[in-house]
């Protein structure tokens, strides 16, 4: 039989913030993720801790800075702390979202600190709407990866002749052929500044797309065209899985270690099926560091750097 969506419920609200977030943070029955730059944690904390004593899993984000630092008191020890410290070129966690029982997006410019309350500032709910609150555990969950890992990142300078700039690894996986589904991999240097290019290896594998979950990833939206709070956690559980076999995959085969994953596609097939246009190529990054996600791009473009050479291992 067929079932209608959940409704999507949504609220804004620019004065009394502070009462509104509090009073839908009460409602909280199984869990809340709280990602904020700053909080004032003597106004928040008696919430954390009631809901706490009621069982609620409580995460928090926050910066780990003077500013929270200074004004910190500590909640019941249940609740689990994520302090995020900036990368080394100073970049800032300014998020300000939460996530209440894997339903309801909290969201909007109001920080929960003392100075917000007197500024002229907006706050969102956004309730059923399970494809938007998926991409936000994405990011919460990407951020306490970003938090774990920290303290084992390091920088890598450019190997290329001459040139000793910020540079990053990238994995490319190459399409599959064949009796097997044999499949190219190799790893290259690429650098922030100049785009040089530097090649770091090679390997050939067997059916590794489907090892890593993404052969011929099905749409796990139910056929009915129902989309609710299961089948959003069925499919974010998925998704986060392909993420952490990607990862696993080039650490344990790697000498060298990974910050980006990608695949090479073709970026004007219909032009090129239509009018004949000449065929363009892009690495599409499937997953990134995210000590460095900022300065990745999504997609790197011949131009961003000369990226025939890697076209020509993958075409």
């Amino acid at each position: 039989m067929y079932q209608n969506n959940p409704k999507i419920m949504n609220s804004s609200h620019f004065e009394d913030i502070g009462y509104h977030l509090k009073n839908e943070l009460r409602k909280a029955k199984s869990s809340i993720k709280i990602c904020v730059a700053w909080i004032r944690w003597s106004d928040y904390n008696p919430i954390f801790n009631e809901l706490a004593r009621k069982g609620v899993r409580i995460e928090v984000l926050y910066n780990d800075d003077h500013i929270n630092r200074r004004n910190f008191v500590s909640p019941d020890h249940s609740v689990v702390l994520y302090p995020v410290r900036g990368r080394f070129y100073n970049s800032l966690m300014h998020n300000k979202f939460c996530v209440v029982d894997n339903r309801v997006v909290i969201t909007g410019s109001f920080n929960w600190s003392q100075r917000a309350y007197s500024h002229f500032e907006n706050i969102v709910f956004i309730e059923n709407d399970f494809k938007l609150v998926k991409s936000f555990l994405h990011e919460f969950e990407d951020l306490k990866n970003y938090y774990d890992d920290y303290n084992n990142q390091s920088k890598i300078a450019c190997p290329y002749e001459g040139c000793r700039s910020l540079s990053y690894n990238l994995g490319v996986l190459g399409d599959e052929s064949g009796l097997y589904d044999e499949s190219l991999v190799d790893i290259w240097n690429v650098c922030f500044k100049s785009g040089h290019l530097t090649f770091l290896g090679e390997q050939y594998e067997n059916h590794l797309h489907l090892h890593l979950g993404i052969k011929d990833v099905p749409d796990r939206e139910d056929s009915d065209g129902y989309y609710g709070i299961e089948s959003m956690l069925s499919e974010l559980k998925n998704e986060r899985d392909r993420v952490l076999k990607l990862q696993e995959y080039f650490v344990n085969s790697r000498k060298n270690k990974i910050h980006a994953v990608g695949m090479v596609s073709m970026i004007n097939q219909h032009e090129h099926i239509e009018w004949g246009e000449e065929q363009e190529y892009a690495v599409n990054i499937l997953w990134s560091d995210m000590y460095y996600r900022k300065l990745i791009p999504d997609v790197i473009y011949d131009g961003d750097c000369d990226i025939d050479c890697i076209v020509r291992r993958h075409r």
